[in-house]
């Protein structure tokens, strides 16, 4: 069972990509076809602050933007949405640029386009995570994209360090994206970071990427493994087949998505994590956990963009309550 230290000013901080999403007008078009896009804030760790803060909590941000009047529309935004900034570096120097995303709207074969080359966030330096900050968190959230380069990857281990050292949940999201990593570290560098994390959240394939030791292939065999460090809790993504849970006791639980008809499919991992965050450090438990993470990666992928969809837990409650109130009729 996890144990937040609740004595703590934050509930979460998030660290790794803030990025500039920009959508597509025109549903169902190509990017090579749509004439027009509209502006966002996006990156998973971003979109995981703000589900959270939509929710209620306390949450931070470490990242890195650039000196620019995108790196300060991110700013603008976090800030409206009362996600403490304090620690997102602002690069001046002109040799980063806040990175941008190109993104389909389409609920199936989605194309999503990014342009990361010198990305900002990617420069995040050990030098940049203060242990006093990990130290005010009930629990972080590291996103395994910050840990594709250097000084990012390095960085991201300094603060899951301070995190171990001040007895700080952490939760590690892997959001493996094979266009981030120059090299074929990916697999040593995740079997690293699932040591020191106590809630691991991805989907099948994301897992595979991890260097398992020889012979561990079932999700069973990775979660026993895993559970060997210091997990607790390890949440396996099947898409439209749900997700199953492995708790460090022995108990495993499915969970079934919420059909809905979707809009395009990026988003619900954020919003589930977001929601999955909140629940348990609401002791809500794992079921219950799972299944208001279910209805909110549903509510997601249903609306437009990422931030801008994640839901209000009013929101949550109203979804669960139709759906069920369908289900009856049924």
């Amino acid at each position: 069972m996890l144990s937040f230290p609740l004595d703590r000013p934050l509930d979460f901080v998030c660290i790794g990509r803030a990025n500039i999403d920009l959508y597509a007008i025109e549903r169902g078009a190509s990017l090579k076809d749509t004439t027009g896009f509209v502006k966002n804030v996006g990156g998973s760790p971003t979109n995981i602050a703000v589900a959270m803060s939509r929710l209620g909590l306390k949450v931070g941000l470490i990242s890195a933007v650039s000196d620019d009047q995108l790196g300060h529309f991110v700013l603008d935004y976090l800030k409206n949405h009362q996600i403490d900034t304090q620690f997102i570096s602002i690069d001046d120097t002109g040799n980063t640029r806040t990175s941008i995303a190109f993104a389909e709207v389409k609920p199936e074969n989605c194309d999503v386009l990014f342009y990361r080359k010198n990305a900002s966030d990617l420069n995040i330096s050990p030098a940049d995570i203060n242990e006093e900050y990990i130290q005010s968190a009930k629990a972080i959230v590291i996103s395994g994209t910050a840990l594709s380069a250097n000084p990012s990857r390095e960085a991201m281990f300094i603060a899951m360090s301070y995190a171990r050292e001040n007895d700080t949940i952490i939760f590690l999201d892997l959001d493996y994206r094979a266009t981030a990593w120059q090299d074929d570290s990916a697999g040593e560098t995740y079997a690293r970071a699932v040591e020191l994390a106590d809630v691991i959240i991805g989907n099948r394939e994301e897992f595979e990427i991890i260097a398992f030791p020889k012979g561990i292939k079932k999700e069973t065999d990775m979660a026993n493994h895993l559970f060997g460090f210091r997990a607790k809790i390890i949440i396996v993504k099947y898409g439209v087949r749900g997700s199953q849970a492995y708790y460090a006791d022995g108990k495993i639980v499915d969970t079934k998505i919420f059909p809905v008809e979707v809009l395009k499919p990026y988003g619900a991992g954020d919003a589930f994590a977001g929601a999955l965050g909140f629940a348990l450090l609401k002791n809500q438990g794992l079921e219950e956990s799972l299944q208001m993470a279910s209805a909110a990666g549903a509510i997601v992928v249903a609306r437009e963009s990422c931030t801008e969809a994640m839901p209000t837990l009013a929101e949550i409650q109203a979804f669960r309550s139709n759906y069920q109130k369908i289900n009856e009729k049924n």
